[in-house]
């Protein structure tokens, strides 16, 4: 909603599959009054909305689906030809080992193995866990149709990274860099 108000000119769709957070989401934005924004209930894994979007957010959530993969290619499939899908996801690597020297390594497994597998259990589906990775996030991605991946992380959120993926094959494929602490949004 936040950048509802700050783009007027734009048009936002959210999705939830729980009816109640769309009602709740609803009426807040009933509440700011604001025309441009709508949440609907829908789960990504069977959107069908064709290159339609010019940006779509992931935040800390395509670890939660039961069928990420199917995420992932509708998200490719629902953006415009130059559209931007921006991912934030736990910064871990795909490799156990690699993440031990990380002091927030523990806690993060922990959440994951208590909320975002069964979570994605709960779907019949793949339990990708929070702590999927940067390895395994790329190779969906590049699965699902993105050719130019950039990678960054932010000062300000050292638990995650944010990934800018394109359908574009335009530019360098896995680029890594860190982006200054105003380019990202959170909604």
């Amino acid at each position: 909603m936040q950048l509802a108000a700050m783009f007027p000119r734009s048009g936002f769709r959210g999705y939830d599959i729980s009816p109640t957070a769309i009602r709740r989401a609803n009426e807040r934005v009933a509440e700011a009054d604001l025309q441009n924004v709508e949440f609907r209930v829908g789960d990504p894994v069977s959107l069908d909305d064709a290159r339609c979007y010019d940006l779509v957010l992931g935040l800390d959530s395509i670890h939660e689906h039961g069928s990420p993969e199917r995420v992932l290619r509708n998200i490719a499939n629902g953006l415009k030809r130059d559209g931007m899908f921006l991912m934030q996801e736990v910064a871990a690597s795909s490799h156990l080992a690699r993440n031990a020297e990380n002091p927030s390594a523990a806690m993060l497994y922990a959440l994951s193995l208590m909320h975002a597998v069964p979570v994605a259990l709960a779907q019949d589906g793949e339990a990708l866990g929070g702590m999927w990775g940067e390895e395994r996030a790329r190779q969906m991605l590049g699965e699902a149709g993105f050719a130019k991946l950039r990678f960054a992380t932010i000062a300000s959120d050292p638990l995650h990274y944010y990934c800018v993926a394109q359908k574009d094959g335009a530019g360098s494929a896995g680029a890594r860099s860190a982006l200054p602490e105003n380019r990202a949004a959170r909604a």
